[in-house]
């Protein structure tokens, strides 16, 4: 899982691009009903949990370098 793509950091502003136009196209184009706006909620779920990630990553890496230097 940490080499996964969909956690890198230049993947996280495609969750958010792809939900704006998901919720454009359903909202103006298509009109559909309010339950596939989950999709979208579920697509900018995914981008905070990739920023969440993300930054827990980067501080353990710097507390480990931290330590690393002390000793």
């Amino acid at each position: 899982m940490n080499q996964s793509i969909f956690w890198k950091k230049g993947f996280i502003p495609i969750y958010f691009v792809v939900a704006l136009l998901l919720f454009l196209l359903f909202h103006f184009y298509i009109g559909a009903s309010p339950s596939i706006y989950l999709i979208m909620l579920f697509l900018i779920g995914l981008g905070i949990a990739s920023i969440i990630y993300n930054n827990n990553k980067k501080s353990v890496h710097i507390k480990n370098n931290r330590d690393e230097n002390k000793l």
